[in-house]
């Protein structure tokens, strides 16, 4: 049988809600030499993703095995594949609410600037750990109680692959 599987969706509708190809590239190639053959990594998202996995393939390089589906993922498809997913890392999208809603363990990387509207989800909502990591500014701001609407975009790209890499170690466990 297929081992399981963690999805990498890159997608997100507004240009700035998107993490960096070569984050997720760098975060692939962590999983990579701490999980390899224990799951596999898949690429989801729309036409629009197809891109942005390309980016994300060449800078994980060819030792890197993603099975690269942007731009084959309709709603159907991409909510069967979350479903069946051991781990979900995404951006700010339709893919993380669908990993809240089947009880996938998930990890949003996410701007921050409506926090609580969306993320994160109460956690009696949840089915399984769900994690929301923001850019260190608005971490701070959230640590003094500030909530508020930014008086600029957050930058996403400030959010670590290594801080991505560690939650992803932490859910999926260390290996057998």
């Amino acid at each position: 049988t297929e081992p399981p599987y963690v999805v990498l969706f890159p997608g997100a509708s507004a240009r700035q809600k998107r993490w960096p190809a070569g984050h997720f590239a760098h975060v692939a190639q962590g999983l990579h030499r701490r999980f390899a053959g224990r799951y596999r990594l898949v690429l989801a998202g729309s036409p629009a993703d197809v891109g942005q996995g390309h980016r994300i393939q060449q800078a994980a390089g060819q030792a890197v095995p993603l099975d690269n589906r942007c731009g084959q993922t309709d709603l159907p498809n991409l909510a069967a594949l979350v479903a069946g997913a051991a781990l979900l890392i995404s951006n700010d999208t339709v893919a993380a609410h669908l990993a809240a809603q089947a009880g996938v363990p998930g990890i949003t990387v996410l701007m921050g600037e409506n926090y609580g509207k969306f993320f994160p989800y109460p956690s009696a909502l949840l089915r399984a750990p769900s994690h929301c990591l923001f850019p260190p500014d608005m971490e701070a701001r959230f640590a003094r109680g500030n909530f508020s609407r930014p008086g600029h975009n957050p930058n996403i790209a400030q959010i670590s692959p290594e801080r991505v890499l560690a939650a992803a170690i932490e859910l999926l466990g260390a290996p057998a």
